[in-house]
């Protein structure tokens, strides 16, 4: 494995890249990419020319959560504040909001989806609320994809619960809420692209593959579910903070508080590569949508508390972004 310094398929965009730590990324497309960070900011990067192109503060406390279009950016807050921040005329307008933090946001198909620390799950079409659902706990992670005439949501709420929502024309419904197979708390959790089953990741360095049999969704060959152990060093076990799918593929990358980036191909329990480490801990994964692309957000996520508190900002680690050029043996299923 090449070093970081040496890998030319990886690179940094220039510093400053946030005041803060990272918490999302994503792509508005092959092109340009968007992240936010605790420092309240939304940020867009251009691909070809490497640099900042749109810095804009929220004014709405630190931003947790992001969903995009081409056009447009949904940013979360910790406030609970839900901004639509369109990017022809850099408005701002404030469009929804929750009682506590906005943890997760997505957009599909039309329809915007937000969960929250409070517990609830909201649907908004053309920024009007449509629905408004009761969880059984605080969400930590969620996910959405279009599955025929409905759109599939899955939630990791608090207590190790792994929450399923279908939503049918703009009506939200808990159709499985079942408990993780996985013994700690989830912290993502990602939907395979064909919509047979979902990855969640956990604090305790798993990734649990689940199947959603119980919902007439077939398994590829009958799979069981299973877990399987990474982003370990020795006996120390680190949280994994995000889970990245390849667009086209079943096979996703994993982001690990140990400050490494691996890629599998979970239907056929098999590692496809080790990224070289980086300074810190990845916060946030996203692959651009033709999935040669992968971003990688390098903050601290304070797994082991305010271990750099005494330490005056120019010697604390550098929140970084990277961009990492991916090739076929990082992406395609093993051969079965």
């Amino acid at each position: 494995m090449s070093s970081l310094s040496t890998d030319s398929t990886i690179l940094q965009l220039p510093s400053p890249v946030a005041e803060d730590g990272i918490t999302a990324v994503a792509f508005l497309s092959n092109e340009l990419l968007c992240c936010t960070s605790w420092d309240g900011a939304l940020r867009i990067f251009s691909k070809q020319d490497m640099k900042l192109v749109t810095l804009h503060q929220m004014n709405v406390g630190p931003l947790l959560s992001l969903a995009c279009t081409e056009d447009e950016i949904y940013v979360g807050s910790l406030s609970g504040k839900i901004l639509k921040f369109e990017i022809g005329s850099s408005s701002v307008k404030e469009v929804a909001s929750h009682d506590d933090c906005v943890s997760c946001l997505s957009f599909v198909e039309g329809v915007l989806i937000s969960s929250s620390w409070d517990s609830h799950l909201k649907i908004f079409q053309n920024d009007e609320l449509k629905s408004s659902l009761a969880l059984p706990e605080k969400a930590f992670s969620m996910d959405a994809i279009a599955m025929g005439d409905k759109i599939r949501v899955a939630v990791a709420t608090a207590n190790r619960r792994l929450v399923i929502v279908d939503v049918v024309n703009g009506q939200a419904s808990i159709v499985l809420n079942r408990e993780s197979s996985l013994k700690y708390q989830s912290r993502v959790v990602r939907f395979f692209p064909s919509g047979v089953g979902v990855a969640v990741g956990s604090i305790e360095g798993r990734v649990a593959i689940e199947f959603l049999n119980e919902l007439q969704v077939e398994s590829p060959d009958n799979m069981k579910k299973y877990a399987f152990k990474c982003h370990r060093k020795g006996d120390v076990v680190y949280p994994v903070n995000d889970i990245a799918f390849h667009p086209t593929y079943n096979t996703f990358a994993t982001a690990g508080c140990d400050g490494t980036v691996v890629t599998w191909d979970g239907l056929a329990k098999k590692k496809l590569s080790v990224l070289p480490e980086f300074p810190q801990g990845i916060s946030a994964l996203a692959y651009s949508p033709d999935g040669m692309t992968l971003a990688i957000a390098v903050s601290y996520t304070f797994e082991e508390g305010d271990k750099y508190g005494d330490l005056d900002e120019n010697s604390r680690p550098k929140d970084e972004l990277y961009l990492k050029t991916m090739s076929e043996k990082d992406y395609l299923p093993k051969k079965k």
